[in-house]
């Protein structure tokens, strides 16, 4: 008879319902998380002594617009978001997972009034849609596995202290504490202090939702090229200049505000800042505000699963990006047989189409038919403009 009770009993909790269940985890408080990755490993002393001391010690020389942080992030630019609107009980497939990578350098500064021209680091130094290009939005540079050396962040570094010498300012750059970045002398107008090591996921402000709000810009982008090219009838051509225009607008609409939260989150709080700057502000603009910083708040109207743009791929988080060596490089760098930043091929892929070579008198003529054209439409917004040439 007991056996008989327990089978019963037994056979009851294993057949309880997907309510049952959810009540059973709301009395004993009990939530669905993802396991912990990179802040799983966070000493919370390290991070304490550098809020507490070391950051503040930092900060009260330097007003906020003269304080930066630079990270780097990697982006597949071909890669598709993973969920998509079906129609029940139809199948959803999908091609080949594009895992073409860039490696970006995005710089900002504390109170959200400067970001820095993005670097962008391919495997091509002269991919082929660069055809006839003679200018770029971004900084474009190239080695063998697209990712930061100490070379081209000391570079970069020694290039942006001759900028601010030029401008007369004192400038605070913060950084991650990796291999890829090397502590330099002789700078005269940047005073540069790093992180703790492995405290990314904690102290850093880009780790905070800027490189996150970044890359949604970006792919929100890249699906609306996508849909727009099969609405023309085109070949949604994807290409490393494609990818670099979007980056360009997708980092250029990241708002001020979110940069400066994502910095408070992190610690960076002046000692003037006695109060939130929301506390004063008005409703309406607290509203619009949001809306600059969830950019596909809209879209999560239409279905209340979180499968909009906004997924960042696990592999994309935990590429490598940043100059990594073995024995084998550093054997080969004594020697001064590594060649890593011999990338000079010019193909990376077939493209469809090579840039069209445009004249001065036709790029004029243009002009002309798009000012017609809003003066006759004017009910369409720039923004449509600007997303349909990538700026």
């Amino acid at each position: 008879m007991w056996l008989l009770l327990s089978k019963a009993r037994a056979n009851y909790l294993l057949s309880a319902s997907g309510s049952w269940v959810e009540r059973f985890k709301g009395r004993h408080n009990i939530v669905s998380r993802a396991i912990s990755g990179k802040s799983g490993i966070v000493d919370s002393s390290v991070t304490d002594e550098w809020k507490e001391r070391t950051l503040p010690a930092l900060l009260k020389y330097f007003s906020p617009k003269n304080i930066f942080y630079a990270d780097e992030t990697g982006l597949f630019y071909k890669l598709m978001p993973s969920y998509s609107l079906n129609v029940r009980g139809e199948t959803c497939t999908g091609g080949k997972k594009g895992k073409e990578r860039l490696t970006f350098l995005v710089a900002c500064n504390m109170d959200g009034s400067e970001k820095l021209k993005l670097v962008v680091i391919g495997r091509f130094a002269n991919p082929r849609c660069f055809k006839g290009v003679k200018s770029l939005p971004v900084t474009y540079l190239a080695n063998k596995r697209a990712w930061m050396t100490g070379k081209i962040f000391s570079d970069w570094v020694l290039q942006l202290d001759r900028k601010f010498s030029s401008q007369s300012r004192k400038v605070l750059l913060i950084v991650d504490n990796c291999a890829a970045h090397p502590k330099l002398t002789g700078l005269k107008s940047i005073t540069l202090a790093f992180f703790p090591p492995n405290t990314t996921s904690v102290l850093q402000p880009c780790d905070q939702g800027i490189i996150y709000n970044f890359k949604c810009k970006y792919r929100q982008r890249m699906v609306e090229h996508i849909i727009d090219s099969y609405d023309r009838k085109k070949e949604p051509g994807i290409n490393v200049l494609v990818a670099i225009r979007y980056a360009f607008a997708a980092w250029r609409d990241v708002s001020p505000t979110v940069i400066m939260k994502c910095f408070r989150k992190s610690g960076f709080i002046a000692e003037e800042e006695t109060m939130d700057d929301d506390d004063d502000m008005p409703l309406a603009q607290m509203i619009e505000n949001m809306r600059d910083e969830i950019p596909l708040a809209r879209l999560r109207t239409i279905t209340n699963t979180d499968t909009s743009f906004n997924d960042i791929p696990p592999a994309e988080e935990n590429e490598t990006i940043t100059e990594a060596k073995n024995d084998s490089d550093i054997v080969a760098d004594i020697l001064g047989t590594n060649n890593d930043d011999d990338c000079q091929s010019s193909e990376d892929e077939i493209y469809l189409d090579d840039l069209p070579v445009v004249s001065k008198n036709e790029a004029i003529d243009c002009l002309h038919k798009i000012r017609t054209y809003f003066e006759s439409n004017a009910h369409v917004e720039e923004t449509v403009f600007k997303k349909n040439i990538g700026y």
